[in-house]
């Protein structure tokens, strides 16, 4: 959900569409995310990424998101049927997915 997140926040700032921006969030979410601004690009070509903007609006998003709706809802199942798709070959792209390692 960073991830997109961050693609789409980007893609915002920058006034480009969202699919051509490719980047990544890794880490835990929130204070604790880590953007990689170094590999993130637009249209193929590297991206200048005004960090502090996207870190707050990052930062703030979820409460955002809590504060509208009280909760997200579709989140897992939105991200296990993109990652169906793709798996089928019905959509083309990368698909981000993390998982429990060793209790972290």
């Amino acid at each position: 959900m960073d991830s997109a997140r961050y693609r789409l926040t980007l893609a915002r700032l920058l006034d480009v569409p969202a699919d051509d921006v490719r980047g990544h969030v890794i880490g835990e979410h929130g204070d604790h995310a880590v953007v990689c601004a170094s590999s993130t690009t637009v249209n193929g070509r590297p991206a200048r990424v005004p960090l502090a903007e996207v870190r707050a609006e990052l930062r703030t998003r979820p409460g955002r998101i809590s504060h509208g709706v009280g909760r997200t809802r579709s989140g897992p199942a939105g991200a296990v049927l993109s990652a169906l798709r793709r798996t089928l070959a019905l959509t083309d792209g990368i698909e981000e997915l993390t998982a429990p390692h060793g209790g972290d």
